[in-house]
């Protein structure tokens, strides 16, 4: 009975000593932080310009998509076909994966600008060629009014 309270008594003070010797080294280490000099400014990034710019004229879409639409919307040709946006885009050097991959991504990200100033969802689509099914061209979708994408493309 009497080991069970030596033992206790043991690692009571065994304890002490040891949070005793923590809470010393603590404050030593606070002392010695607080003698370092505080940092009083901010780091700030250094300024950019930024890299994409706003052409005075059209506010909305850059020289390709405008070249594009105003394609498009050229009541002559209804629509533009495959070759003629590949043309439109340069993209005649690249292999016809590449060149589709590439149509696809310049559409769709054109398309989510006219939904966003229209509200019109696949404001541009492809449509086939009553002549021969396994030609395509794209067209604009007939909810369209012609006369306010005019305007946003500046056409005189």
């Amino acid at each position: 009975m009497q080991a069970i309270y030596l033992n206790s008594i043991l690692t009571l003070v065994i304890g002490m000593i040891i949070g005793l010797n923590a809470i010393s080294l603590r404050v030593s280490f606070f002392k010695a932080v607080a003698k370092f000099p505080q940092i009083t400014t901010s780091i700030q990034p250094p300024r950019t310009q930024p890299t994409v710019t706003i052409k005075k004229n059209n506010r909305y879409f850059d020289e390709l998509e405008v070249r594009l639409l105003k394609a498009i919307i050229d009541p002559a040709e209804n629509g533009i076909d495959i070759p003629n946006l590949n043309a439109l885009l340069n993209l005649k050097k690249l292999s016809e994966e590449n060149q589709r991959q590439r149509r696809h991504l310049f559409l769709k990200e054109l398309n989510l600008k006219l939904f966003l100033l229209f509200g019109i969802r696949e404001g541009i689509t492809r449509v086939e060629f009553d002549s021969d099914k396994r030609m395509k061209r794209y067209v604009l979708d007939e909810k369209f009014e012609i006369a306010q994408l005019e305007t946003l493309l500046n056409v005189e």
